[in-house]
């Protein structure tokens, strides 16, 4: 309501051909015989009230959203800091022997999360075809043959869809140029957690591996 009262001042002011800053006086001094100078005044006087109503009311919803985020904030520490004292869930127990010493012997690489790997399933839709030497996937330990499962909020929905799926993995790397992206890879049949920060290096991309969709 207020927005469309400020537009027909706005309007009438126009029309009148003072506007909102015109001078209602002559070079002599005396008021102008072409305009209503009263009526002018008036509208003139409202604009400026209906202003500082609204830049009130923008303020107040500013400091209620304010409030609204902090109180976000402290219910997600309080969240975490609850989580964090609960006892820690015991790893699945592998089946096969060969599963359990590829475990046991594989060592960690640059760039891969220690620690337990999420429970989800696990459904690659892309498969890792090429790493460049010296580039940022292989700083983060990045191997070929690596069949991505997540990179950051995209999950995989299984085969086929890849050619779906890529192009967000793409607009995720331009949008997190500099700062870590988790992803979730399945090397060899194990689950593994990798921590990639797009970047600017002397090769092609943000990363410098090629995936290829599934």
């Amino acid at each position: 309501a207020a927005e469309k009262e400020l537009e027909e001042i706005v309007e009438r002011l126009d029309r009148s051909g003072a506007g909102l800053k015109t001078p209602l006086v002559d070079k002599q001094g005396f008021p102008r015989a072409d305009i209503d100078v009263a009526a002018i005044r008036k509208d003139r006087n409202r604009h400026a009230c209906l202003i500082n109503d609204v830049n009130a009311l923008v303020a107040q919803i500013a400091k209620g959203l304010e409030q609204v985020h902090a109180l976000a904030r402290a219910q997600g520490a309080a969240g975490t800091a609850s989580a964090a004292s609960q006892p820690a869930a015991a790893a699945p127990q592998l089946s096969t022997t060969t599963t359990h010493q590829a475990a046991s012997t594989a060592q960690p690489s640059a760039g891969v999360a220690s620690g337990a790997v999420p429970q989800q399933q696990l459904l690659p839709f892309a498969v890792v075809d090429e790493v460049s030497d010296g580039s940022p996937a292989a700083s983060a330990g990045v191997q070929v043959g690596d069949q991505l499962c997540a990179f950051g909020e995209v999950e995989g929905s299984g085969p086929g869809s890849g050619t779906q799926l890529l192009p967000r993995v793409a607009q995720v790397l331009q949008a997190s140029e500099g700062t870590p992206v988790r992803a979730l890879v399945l090397r060899a049949g194990l689950p593994t957690i990798l921590s990639l920060t797009p970047q600017k290096w002397s090769g092609r991309g943000l990363l410098g591996c090629h995936l290829r969709p599934l």
